[in-house]
C-alpha cells in the first residue's frame, strides 16, 4: 500500500473499523469526523491484522488513526501497542465515543490506563490458554483464537506444568 489518500495541513485522518454489529453506524461516524480514508479489517482476532499494521506503517507526524470506540483496535495490549506505534511516529489516535485524542494530556493517562489493563488480564488470559490445552487444542490454535504469540502459549504451558 503506497498511498492511504490526500495529506492536507492539518495531516491525514485515517479511520479504522473492525467488523462489529454497528459497522455501518461506526463507519458513519468516521466519515462524520472527516476522516479522508476509512479501512475495515476483516478478521475479528485481537491481534493487529494487516490492515492496521499497513495504516500504522503509513501515518506519519500529525496523521491521525480515528476509530469509533477504543474496542475498535481490540484487547488492551492491541490498543497500548497502537497508541505506543503512532506516538513513535508523531501521529495522533483519536477515540470517537466516549471522546478522546491522544495529543491532548489525556493520552499518558490512557496509556497508563491501558498498561494496567493488560497487567490485569494476564492471569484470565493464563486461564484461558489452559482451558482452550485441556480441551484438545495445540497450542498454534490456541494463539490464533486468543491472538497472542505461540510462545506465550508456551510459556503459560511450561509454567502450569511445573
Amino acid at each position: 500500500m503506497t498511498s492511504l489518500g490526500p495529506r492536507t495541513c492539518d495531516g491525514l485522518r485515517v479511520g479504522y473499523l473492525r467488523e462489529e454489529p454497528d459497522l455501518d453506524g461506526a463507519r458513519a461516524m468516521l466519515v462524520a469526523a472527516r476522516c479522508q480514508v476509512v479501512r475495515l479489517e476483516a478478521r475479528s482476532c485481537d491481534a493487529p491484522g494487516p490492515v492496521l499494521q499497513a495504516i500504522l506503517r503509513f501515518l506519519k507526524r500529525g496523521d491521525s488513526l480515528v476509530v469509533a470506540n477504543l474496542q475498535s483496535l481490540g484487547s488492551a495490549a492491541t490498543a497500548l501497542s497502537t497508541l505506543q506505534a503512532l506516538e513513535r511516529r508523531g501521529a495522533i489516535l483519536e477515540v470517537l465515543d466516549p471522546p478522546f485524542s491522544s495529543a491532548r494530556e489525556g493520552g499518558k493517562m490512557l496509556a497508563a490506563r491501558l498498561s494496567y489493563s493488560e497487567r490485569a488480564n494476564t492471569g484470565s488470559t493464563a486461564r484461558a490458554i489452559l482451558a482452550l490445552h485441556e480441551a484438545g487444542l495445540g497450542p498454534s490454535e490456541i494463539a490464533r483464537r486468543l491472538g497472542v504469540s505461540r510462545m506465550t502459549v508456551w510459556r503459560r504451558l511450561r509454567a502450569h506444568a511445573k
